[in-house]
């Protein structure tokens, strides 16, 4: 009787051995106004409309070693009445809902070029530095224009001082550029290396920007448009059609021949891309001619179940993903072929992880910011209803004995499809 009871017991075990815990919730956004005038300002003036602020990205730093953490998301400037688009969240509430502040401060809100205008996502570096992707466009689902050059903003988290500024050249760009995710690869200890990979995702470019030189290219392949089989979505009972090109970035793990892999994928393709960092690394090959090596970059054969938005990837090599159209989380051990017995689900939730469109690994944590977007982009986002969503879990807890699990042998991957985690609710 025990014996047959072990495969149950196992099975119980897993499905609780890692889940990702709703961290902070919202309906509608507010903010730290300084004044209650102030804010009745805003609104009287439309120029905070809390129903068009949808936030989609989520970044972490510090917590340790007697460091205060700082939560920071992002809120792209979709439509008119979003003041601030990157903010810290403060323990602050009114009217039931945890209040952001504007990052660095207010000041930065205020519309001009010298400030901040709009911003899908960010990073933090190992050094302690909060690289901002600053796409300089706005009203973009309502009448898209931009407003400022885009551009990249480096902070020092320690003093929230603003140590570099780097605004794309026009040269690099179309009219309708929307730069929207940001990677990060450094070699040297103290970051004086650092190179940002910068996705265009209407362009359908490669940005690179090379932070010690101070220089920027552009790199092009036919992997970075969107899949027109796949530009059609199905969330939650929701349908609508996005045919967005290159969307999301990971760089894996430094190789023993000092270089790494850049992994890659557009928002409408069930299709997980690669090329090597030191191809688009180098200026003179791509100087004259941003295709100049197509057969450089590769395509998987075998697919996911979904469309993917943000993807991240641990220290130990293993991808994780986002699966739209499934609610969930996706992995894959980049040190096994990418196969469908290879990929795995480690986190789903229908009501909690609908369209992650922030995710990002830092040491034994994952973050995911889950925006419902599906709702906004149908102009259909439900009031009274929780939106928006600071996810975490324990990588460790989350891929154990799944297939991304890389304490395991191949021979010893489970073969079973993981539990839905449904336990969290609205």
């Amino acid at each position: 009787m025990m014996l047959l009871l072990l495969p149950l017991l196992w099975l119980v075990h897993t499905s609780m051995a890692g889940r990702m815990e709703v961290l902070y919730s919202w309906s509608q956004v507010d903010f730290t106004f300084p004044s209650s005038a102030l804010r009745e300002v805003y609104l009287a003036g439309g120029h905070f409309i809390p129903k068009h602020n949808v936030i989609i990205d989520v970044d972490v730093w510090g917590g340790y070693q007697g460091i205060d953490r700082k939560i920071f998301v992002t809120m792209p400037k979709f439509k008119p009445g979003e003041p601030v688009t990157l903010a810290t969240v403060t323990n602050k509430r009114r009217n039931h809902t945890t209040l952001l502040h504007p990052y660095p401060d207010w000041s930065w809100h205020q519309g001009d070029c010298d400030g901040i205008t709009s911003v899908f996502r960010t990073r933090v570096d190992k050094c302690g530095r909060l690289w901002v992707l600053d796409s300089g466009m706005v009203d973009i689902f309502v009448d898209s224009r931009r407003q400022c050059p885009p551009q990249i903003l480096v902070f020092d988290l320690y003093t929230d001082n603003l140590v570099k500024r780097y605004r794309f050249p026009k040269s690099l760009l179309e009219d309708d550029s929307l730069l929207i995710t940001i990677a990060l690869d450094s070699r040297q200890e103290d970051c004086s290396d650092t190179v940002a990979y910068v996705t265009d995702v209407t362009s359908y470019k490669l940005l690179v920007y090379d932070s010690a030189t101070d220089k920027s290219w552009k790199v092009s392949s036919n992997l970075f448009y969107p899949y027109p089989l796949h530009g059609d979505f199905h969330i939650n009972g929701v349908d609508f059609d996005l045919m967005d090109g290159l969307f999301a970035l990971a760089v894996g793990p430094l190789r023993n021949n000092g270089d790494r892999t850049l992994y890659f994928h557009s928002l409408a393709s069930v299709h997980e891309s690669w090329v090597l960092t030191s191809v688009v690394r180098n200026h003179s090959a791509f100087q004259e001619d941003p295709g100049a090596s197509p057969r450089s970059f590769h395509v998987f054969q075998e697919t996911r179940d979904s469309q993917s938005a943000a993807q991240d990837m641990t220290d130990s090599g293993v991808l994780l993903y986002s699966l739209v159209e499934q609610n969930a989380i996706g992995c894959w051990n980049s040190h096994l072929p990418f196969r469908k017995q290879n990929l795995d689900i480690i986190a789903k939730d229908d009501y909690t992880l609908q369209f992650q469109s922030g995710l990002k690994v830092y040491g034994n944590h994952i973050w995911t910011l889950s925006s419902r977007l599906q709702n906004y982009i149908v102009d259909g986002v439900p009031e009274g209803e929780i939106n928006y969503r600071i996810n975490v879990g324990r990588v460790s807890d989350l891929l154990r004995h799944t297939r991304c699990d890389v304490r395991l042998r191949p021979t010893e991957l489970p073969t079973f499809v993981y539990p839905s985690q449904t336990s969290l609710r609205p």
